[in-house]
């Protein structure tokens, strides 16, 4: 399914034999979600926004799971590599 979805929004699909990035990528991102369904003060942030605001509490409620997206995010990694160029 994930590689149905890449080639329908990036126009590129993986070989069967050569899907690891891709099945790679849908796990880290599948973590970090679940992390965040797991971090209370992030649940909180989304009722009340101005907690993003607050020094400790908005890093504990929100930076962490945007420092996980950036990293995840990172061109670096085997699946952009493959991406072929245009």
């Amino acid at each position: 399914v994930a590689n149905i979805i890449n080639d329908v929004l990036f126009g590129f699909r993986y070989k069967y034999e050569e899907c690891q990035p891709l099945m790679d990528y849908c796990e880290g991102f599948k973590n970090i979600l679940l992390g965040m369904t797991e971090n209370k003060l992030l649940m909180l942030a989304l009722v009340y926004a101005p907690i993003r605001h607050w020094p400790v509490i908005g890093r504990h409620a929100v930076g962490k799971s945007r420092d996980q997206f950036q990293k995840r995010d990172q061109p670096s990694g085997d699946m952009f590599r493959l991406l072929p160029r245009r």
